[in-house]
């Protein structure tokens, strides 16, 4: 089926640092629920038409730092947006659909319930404003549906949604003993407003939650940005993409990826998890290849690991008792800042920024005293020891780097910023 995460590309997993990886969201804007076996699905009925997002009608996109999805539809005068993630509950976690009218006209959202691939729906029933799949699922509402619909799957909700013939009145309890059942539940939404949904797994102990209660995306968001600046190694690049990008990986790390090993080595290697420091992957002109992979790169566990771990070796790597900064660097960052903080390594932190005095680059660092470090690809007859310090380097010889191509601007190592501190 053409909505099926399981047919579009992942734009981003959803989770919790406490409960790892609960969902995801496809390119689409549709989401899943992974231990139920539940797919989530939005239609959007406005004045001209029926509008499917799952059918191309929008794209989704991860947002922010957060494991999320933001996807958009155009309607007459504006859009409809929907804002999917994951947040803590007890005793499970809750994987929310948040929607917004931005337009100024009213919609009708049908919120459609498929069973993901190996699975099927068998049963389902409305309690209160918790819709009950089989016993494995809860889908909490804001309010009991105006209209619905359930068909088998193979044939679907589609025409009778689409053609105006969803049922009203009470929602009325559907089995189909060895069928698979597809549900809609319709909801008006007044301009300038919003809705939402939430789905969980139904395991021992879990009731239904108001839905209004459940945390924002916002709120979401915040908790995610505080614990990716408190954790691991983090990075300042001149290109925001790239930052986003990282961000992002790590995340996906953070929600953890098994017993991978690629996906343990780069936990290890960013500090986001017990492990060893890692030998550097020594490639050529890296850049141009890690900012062509950036969108996708935090979409699955070993797509973030193999990307965070390209990522180190081209800002840092350790080689015998050296730290190699910056061991590639484009000509495109000339007068551009660029740090690392708190970079894991056998013998301690490494942490180091690059500054500028006009042409000529200043680092500032703190390593393990028993490191030297070397910035070769910035002035190949520079050495430093171990501890704080800083350094400032002879003129860079623009022609000796790297080049990303016409993606980025090249600056001109205008820019100026005192060294003194460590920041």
């Amino acid at each position: 089926m053409r909505g099926s995460p399981s047919d579009q590309p992942i734009v981003s997993p959803l989770g919790t640092l406490a409960d790892g990886v609960v969902g995801a969201a496809g390119e689409h804007g549709t989401l899943v629920l992974d231990l139920a076996g539940i797919e989530i699905d939005w239609w959007i009925g406005a004045d001209d038409a029926w509008h499917l997002p799952s059918e191309g009608a929008g794209r989704a996109v991860r947002p922010g730092r957060a494991p999320a999805v933001d996807a958009r539809v155009r309607v007459p005068g504006g859009e409809v947006v929907l804002r999917g993630y994951a947040c803590a509950g007890s005793p499970v976690p809750w994987v929310v659909a948040d929607l917004e009218n931005e337009s100024p006209g009213p919609v009708v959202v049908a919120w459609v319930l498929r069973a993901a691939p190996g699975y099927r729906i068998g049963r389902v029933a409305l309690d209160g404003t918790t819709l009950r799949i089989d016993d494995r699922a809860l889908v909490t509402l804001p309010r009991a549906p105006l209209r619905w619909a359930v068909e088998p799957r193979a044939r679907g909700v589609r025409e009778r949604v689409l053609g105006g013939d969803a049922a009203s009145g009470s929602f009325e309890p559907v089995a189909a003993r060895r069928g698979d059942l597809e549900v809609a539940v319709l909801f008006p939404l007044a301009h300038r407003t919003r809705t939402r949904i939430a789905a969980a797994t139904a395991l021992p102990g879990a009731t239904s939650v108001a839905v209004a209660q459940l945390p924002s995306a916002d709120d979401v968001e915040r908790g995610w940005d505080a614990s990716l600046d408190q954790r691991g190694m983090r990075v300042e690049l001149p290109e925001e993409a790239l930052d986003r990008a990282v961000d992002a990986a790590r995340v996906t790390l953070m929600l953890g990826g098994g017993r991978d090993r690629l996906v343990a080595a780069a936990s290890g290697a960013w500090g986001l998890d017990e492990g060893r420091d890692r030998a550097a992957d020594v490639r050529e002109d890296p850049w141009p290849r890690l900012r062509a992979t950036a969108e996708p790169a935090g979409a699955t566990a070993r797509g973030a690991a193999e990307w965070l771990l390209a990522v180190r070796d081209a800002l840092l790597r350790v080689e015998d008792d050296d730290v190699v900064m910056l061991p590639s660097f484009p000509v495109e960052w000339l007068g551009q800042p660029v740090a690392v903080h708190d970079a894991p390594t056998a013998l301690g932190p490494v942490s180091f920024a690059l500054r500028w005095h006009g042409a000529r680059p200043a680092l500032l660092w703190d390593i393990p005293e028993r490191l030297s470090l070397r910035a070769p690809a910035l002035d190949a007859a520079w050495s430093g020891v171990g501890g704080n310090g800083e350094a400032l380097l002879a003129e860079v010889d623009a022609s000796r780097l790297l080049s990303l191509g016409s993606a980025a601007p090249v600056v001109s190592g205008a820019v100026v910023d005192e060294p003194g501190s460590f920041s």
